[in-house]
């Protein structure tokens, strides 16, 4: 793979970068194809030099930058305009665009004169420090404010008036709350001045009543809001400006791995591993008997090589969870598509899945109604799955 990166240059501590164009299986400072830039960030502010036309046209033929150079880039506006140029832009309005907001380079010199008081942290802490230590010398301390009423008398010999400034008692709580005869101290005399706070239920508490601890984690594993659109816009591959040299390249690569591979012999190694313990084989069969193998939510399926319909069993209750079953009536017969969507997709049962299930009296079959990833489904259960899960649900709650 063809890599934009960063190759170093300069002394010991005084660090400078080339921006090339190289193989990714290339040494840092070995060859490389063609040098697109210059990084320097020991200047104030760091010197980002981008040659947009070649940079554009390494990136137009599949050259993938390395993080570094890509944080370069979009500083100087490159990626931008790449990205600008994949959906349509010609490269000479983007070069010449490139060129006219391109200012003045940055002084190269490297060594600064030592930061004034206060531009430093260091400094900032002697300033402070001094400042801390001139002041009592600066500002005598203030004079108690005669009062023309007669001083209060402390509570016990020992305790000094609150009112009196004693700069001995360097604990000594002055604020206006702490004085005697303040509202605070009235309503703290005053038994039934007390301050009643509303406890706020948590974001996560699940207000389910009458159940016990393994309903609360049937709640949270099966409500899971999510997102329901992709984060970033897809954009249609371009078509290879050179293919015969793309496979080319390709081919050569592919001949030198096959050489470079090792033998089957000496690829297989012997290790102790850890292995779940099998699942119940009672389980497939009882969703192959109750609904023929077809998806509880959209009834498709398909016949495998050998016949059989092809079914994903999921457990609604993960075996992560300290509620878990290995039963039948913990398992949902879905194909491909929705187990991946119930997997790792939004979903969010409304109302409540126990609420739903509980709700079974009598019939053929029952509905559950579900958001998933941002849609209304329905998740369809036979007459004995239902009844069995509504007994794991009414166990769990009694849990």
């Amino acid at each position: 793979m063809v890599r934009i990166r960063l190759r170093r240059q300069g002394s010991k501590g005084q660090p400078s970068y080339r921006i090339v164009v190289t193989d990714q299986r290339r040494a840092r400072n070995g060859k490389y194809l063609e040098n697109i830039g210059h990084y320097n960030p020991r200047t104030r502010p760091a010197t980002e030099i981008i040659k947009e036309d070649r940079a554009l046209y390494w990136l137009g033929v599949g050259a993938q930058p390395s993080d570094a150079v890509r944080r370069i880039l979009d500083h100087t506006g490159t990626w931008a305009r790449f990205q600008r140029m994949r959906a349509g832009e010609s490269m000479e309005d983007l070069v010449n665009e490139a060129d006219e907001d391109r200012g003045e380079l940055p002084s190269p010199r490297t060594n600064y004169p030592s930061p004034r008081d206060g531009e430093s942290k260091l400094k900032r802490r002697e300033a402070a420090r001094n400042a801390s230590a001139d002041e009592p010398s600066q500002q005598p301390p203030e004079e108690p404010e005669k009062d023309n009423h007669p001083p209060t008398v402390p509570k016990h010999a020992d305790q000094q008036p609150d009112d009196i400034d004693d700069p001995s008692r360097p604990h000594a709580d002055k604020s206006e709350e702490n004085r005697p005869g303040t509202e605070s101290d009235k309503a703290a005399e005053e038994p039934d001045a007390v301050e009643v706070v509303e406890q706020q239920p948590c974001e996560n508490q699940v207000e389910t009543p009458n159940t016990g601890p393994a309903a609360v984690d049937l709640y949270n594993n099966l409500n899971r809001p999510g997102k329901t659109q992709l984060k970033d816009e897809f954009i249609p591959p371009r078509p290879s400006p050179t293919p015969e040299y793309r496979r080319n390249r390709k081919q050569e690569g592919f001949v030198d791995a096959i050489r470079k591979e090792p033998e089957i012999s000496k690829r297989t190694r012997q290790v102790l591993t850890k292995r779940w313990e099998r699942k119940d084989e009672a389980t497939r069969e009882f969703l192959k008997q109750q609904y023929g193998g077809c998806c509880q939510i959209c009834s498709y399926t398909f016949p495998k090589y050998d016949g059989e319909p092809y079914f994903e069993g999921l457990y609604i209750e993960s075996h992560t969870q300290g509620s878990f079953l290995d039963d039948p009536a913990n398992v949902l017969c879905l194909c491909a598509n929705h187990c991946a969507q119930f997997l790792h997709g939004a979903r969010e049962f409304n109302p409540d899945f126990r609420e739903q299930v509980l709700s079974y009296e009598s019939g053929d079959h029952h509905i559950l109604k579900l958001e998933l990833i941002g849609q209304n489904q329905e998740i369809r259960f036979s007459q004995r799955h239902i009844i069995d899960l509504k007994a794991i649900v009414e166990a769990t709650g009694s849990t």
